[in-house]
């Protein structure tokens, strides 16, 4: 663990991921290092459900004891920061050329990793992102929207990445629920028929997405 001046330790595993660490050299020779446990931790996750990811789990599919683990993460908390790292990526390159398409090119880059990893938006999010592809990811979209000229890009940045991870956790809510019973259905629709849209209704909810994002951003779909 590594800390400065008053502020708390940050984790090894997190260290080096952004390289600024190194595994220590102390006993045995590395079977593993960081990025071979997280994308263990990815593996399982994408097979099993986030639910099937713990220590114990996770260790024995590097072939390692639970005990061994600990010299890659201290904690499941540190182990879950590295996989989302691992499965987000580094951030996309945007080809297209105006503002609103990138935006949407961004969006759908993003909506494509929790299509391949739809745990990433199931898991209970314990503190802001601060490993290096979660924050390349936004600093991309930060930067769009600066140069797009909307007034405040942090806060929107935050707010469409949140959106996204809201509509795929949503969506894959909505695929595995049973529908409402004829009775209760009925009188849902009578009383809220607004409502009846949203993720996971009949259409394309990427594309709903895409809309809202472009309402939350203020900027116009092209």
């Amino acid at each position: 663990m590594h800390s400065k001046g008053g502020t708390a330790p940050e984790p090894d595993a997190l260290l080096q991921l952004w390289g600024l660490a190194d595994l220590a050299t102390k006993g045995p020779r590395a079977r593993a290092d960081i990025h071979a446990v997280a994308a263990a931790g990815v593996a399982v996750a994408d097979r099993e459900g986030f639910e099937a990811v713990t220590l114990a789990r996770v260790a024995a599919e590097l072939g390692l004891t639970t005990t061994a683990l600990y010299r890659y993460v201290d904690s499941k908390s540190t182990l879950v920061e590295c996989m989302v790292d691992a499965a987000l990526g580094p951030a996309p390159r945007l080809r297209a050329r105006s503002g609103p398409r990138r935006l949407e090119s961004w969006v759908r880059a993003l909506w494509a990793r929790y299509e391949a990893h739809p745990w990433l938006g199931t898991f209970p999010l314990e503190r802001p992102p601060r490993s290096p592809h979660a924050l390349a990811w936004v600093d991309l979209l930060v930067s769009e929207l600066s140069d797009a000229g909307t007034p405040d890009p942090l806060g929107s940045a935050l707010a469409v990445d949140v959106l996204v991870r809201g509509y795929a956790g949503l969506s894959r809510v909505a695929a595995h629920a049973a529908p409402p019973s004829p009775e209760l259905g009925g009188e849902m629709a009578r009383r809220y028929p607004s409502l009846l849209g949203g993720p996971g209704r009949e259409g394309d909810v990427l594309d709903d997405l895409v809309r809202a994002v472009h309402a939350v951003s203020g900027s116009a779909g092209a």
